[in-house]
């Protein structure tokens, strides 16, 4: 028979609680730290009273320890029972259960090494007690005195009207443990499912309640305030909620808060628009990007934004209807509209990729249809040229668009970002290798610096090809002054007399001009016979044929017929005409014409510069007539001892600039066929096989970023390479191709 249960009264034992009772008080009552001198000291209690004590003591020790426990129980729910349901009231709540894992931890481990030596499997132990017993007696109590369910549910909800979105975080952890513990209520629901139900059901009532109390201050009072309580709500859900009843809970912010608002605020979007507030757009963004409703505002916003683009557009031609020559203006306007852009997408938006992705398009597509392009017939070139010469400006020795190198690099990298939005790019990487040679030619490079920082931004936006020729122009420029001082050694060596004057010679292997026709032209002997004995030399030491570009070619001549010396600056062929005049008093303009063998109009466009500037004297005016006569200006009197005759009268300028177009229109074409048979060449040796009309589609898909090709276009370099032999159509499929190894 089992042994007869000593009573509570047990000498033995309620001398031993007597002397634990500090232990007790101290983990029961005031959390009092347990350290390991104590632990060591009530070790030794429970060895003296082993040793004493008889075989139904454990048993006698149980009834007692578990009577000890349950007036602590009883006594911290007198202390806590009046405490105030307010915003401290979790604080509270979660202190006292802190407080009790904290003494329950310090009773296990005390006491554990006296389960293992009395217990000998007996069905009620130390370890049982203190984990089951504590659910029953401790967590049950504690819900059923405050209704947990209820009170925790409204100092949530009271926590929405009072903003204090902290008092409500100690939530959490008492969510956690009653989940932990997977307490059950009298009749078998898990409590966690009863929060869940309650948090739910107060939630939902609130957000209607807040989203109809929002709005009766109209939709620019509802925008700020809900985005408020939205973030603050996102906050409380995150930090003080249990993850499973957080998600329910965000799904009725979403469809009671979130939902019932998007068709309200959505008819005012318009007035939104018109009254441009940063706060309302970054509210609409943050309430309605989480439930994905935002592509209807952005379509609206993306309207709004080109709609405004153009106006920009349009008003500045109308202001100035030469406005887009002043490439400084455009490009400022350009800046103005990408900073407006930037700014709604970053600031206005916060990134969310809809806007950006629609903004974007807002963009190219005013920059595709507005008043700016409308002033030139060819609309698609207008912007790239702007960019490539308003860089050429920028970059120029003397630039007063911006002498602050800081501010040069801002610019250059607002440059690229229009840039990227602009079609046509190889227009503007065409415009911008002639004027970068210019510059390196013929003097006007402010910076080695800010030259290469342009080129380095280039390289992250246009093809790789342009950045290489860009780099490898540089470098040619760098070395060609190694390649004079050799030629200089080559003429000493071979006895070679050079001419008296001053030359400088730059070789690039990809002249901007290369693909261009070379004009006829008579050069003076003493400058033919230094060119001629150049290529000689260069055909020597590189194998390498060389072409004179006669249009980057400048020359500086010295008058000292004056009462004072001065240096003109002249165009190449200038050059030559002025040196006509060593031999010739006076020349008519035939005689001109058939020395140089220059056509009729850089002939006109030559004699232009000299005659208006006043060194040259016509004897019919700015009319130039075979018969007219010209010859050196003998009361020439220029205020500077340096000046150009390089600009021609305004309706010769026009006639070089529309020859200089035509030019271009015939390289660019000329090169856009190169390119796109080269790409179709690769998709088709990488393919073998392939329909006529994907080679088309692939063909415009990999190119369009580079410049606006069309469907005809490529289908006309197809018929080029197959009658080139390297695609043919198939014997079996007249609409598919085949590659020709």
């Amino acid at each position: 028979m089992a042994p007869k249960k000593k009573e509570a009264e047990d000498p033995a034992v309620q001398e031993l609680f007597d002397r634990l009772e500090p232990f007790f008080d101290g983990i029961l009552v005031s959390m009092k730290s347990f350290s390991l001198t104590d632990r060591a000291m009530y070790q030794q209690v429970f060895t003296e009273f082993l040793t004493l004590s008889g075989s139904n003591f454990y048993e006698a020790f149980i009834n007692k320890f578990r009577d000890r426990l349950k007036d602590g129980f009883q006594t911290s729910m007198k202390k806590i029972r009046d405490v105030p349901i307010d915003e401290n009231f979790p604080k509270i709540i979660k202190e006292d259960l802190d407080r009790w894992e904290y003494a329950k931890s310090a009773i296990l481990v005390l006491f554990k090494p006296l389960d293992y030596a009395m217990a000998n499997g007996a069905s009620l132990t130390i370890d049982i007690i203190v984990k089951d017993k504590w659910n029953t007696d401790y967590l049950h109590t504690l819900n059923d005195t405050f209704e947990l369910t209820t009170t925790l549910t409204r100092v949530f909800s009271d926590s929405r009207r009072s903003g204090n979105k902290m008092s409500v975080l100690p939530v959490k952890n008492i969510l956690m443990l009653y989940k932990r513990e997977n307490i059950v209520t009298r009749g078998q629901v898990p409590l966690i499912k009863m929060f869940e139900d309650a948090f739910c059901k107060t939630s939902s009532e609130d957000y209607k309640v807040f989203a109809t109390e929002f709005f009766k201050e109209g939709v620019h009072g509802f925008l700020p305030q809900a985005k408020q309580f939205m973030e603050d709500e996102e906050f409380r859900i995150e930090n003080a909620m249990d993850d499973e009843i957080g998600e329910k809970m965000n799904k009725h912010l979403q469809n009671d808060f979130l939902k019932v608002s998007l068709q309200m605020v959505y008819e005012k979007y318009d007035e939104i628009l018109e009254q441009d507030k940063e706060i309302e757009f970054q509210a609409i963004t943050r309430l309605f990007g989480p439930i994905n409703k935002l592509d209807k505002f952005a379509e609206k916003t993306k309207n709004s934004f080109m709609k405004v683009c153009q106006n920009k557009m349009e008003n500045a031609v109308k202001q100035s209807p030469e406005f887009i020559r002043n490439y400084p203006a455009v490009v400022s306007l350009l800046f103005e509209l990408l900073d407006r852009l930037e700014k709604m997408q970053q600031s206005y938006f916060l990134s969310n990729p809809i806007f950006k992705s629609r903004l974007d398009t807002a963009f190219k597509d005013a920059l595709i249809t507005n008043k700016i392009v409308d002033l030139s017939d060819k609309k698609d070139e207008v912007f790239p040229r702007i960019l490539a010469n308003y860089s050429h400006m920028l970059l120029k020795k003397g630039s007063k668009i911006e002498p602050d190198q800081e501010k040069v690099k801002e610019n250059i990298v607002k440059l690229g970002k229009v840039l990227q939005f602009v079609g046509n790019r190889d227009v503007f990487e065409m415009v911008y290798q002639k004027n970068f040679q210019d510059r390196l030619v013929l003097g006007l490079m402010e910076s080695s610096d800010l030259e290469m920082y342009m080129i380095n931004e280039l390289s992250n936006i246009c093809d790789r090809q342009v950045s290489h020729k860009l780099h490898t122009t540089f470098q040619e420029y760098n070395q060609s002054s190694d390649i004079l001082e050799k030629f200089k050694g080559y003429c000493t060596k071979g006895n070679v007399q050079l001419p008296k004057f001053d030359f400088n010679v730059v070789v690039f292997s990809n002249s901007s001009s290369q693909n261009q026709n070379v004009a006829s032209y008579n050069m003076p002997s003493q400058l033919k016979e230094v060119f001629d004995k150049f290529s000689e030399f260069y055909k020597t030491t590189q194998n390498k044929k060389l072409t004179l570009n006669h249009t980057s070619s400048t020359g500086i001549i010295q008058f000292s017929w004056l009462r004072r010396p001065i240096q003109i600056t002249c165009r190449f062929y200038q050059l030559g005409l002025l040196m006509l005049f060593n031999d010739n008093k006076e020349i008519t303009y035939a005689e001109l014409g058939t020395k140089t063998a220059l056509n009729t109009d850089d002939l006109a466009i030559c004699m232009s510069g000299m005659v208006s500037k006043g060194l040259l004297s016509n004897s019919t005016g700015k009319e130039f007539k075979p018969e007219s006569v010209f010859k050196f200006n003998m009361a020439f009197k220029p205020k500077m001892t340096k000046l150009s005759v390089m600009q021609a009268d305004k309706e010769y300028v026009e006639k070089e600039q529309q020859k200089k177009n035509d030019a271009e229109s015939e390289q660019l074409e000329e090169t856009r066929n190169y390119v796109i048979q080269a790409k179709q060449v690769r998709i088709m040796k990488q393919r073998r096989t392939m329909k006529y009309v994907d080679l088309i589609n692939e063909t415009i898909e990999h190119l369009r970023s580079r410049f606006n090709i069309t469907s005809r276009m490529a289908r006309k370099n197809i018929e080029y390479l197959i009658n080139k032999e390297y695609f043919k159509r198939s014997d079996s499929d007249r609409e598919v191709l085949e590659y020709l190894a």
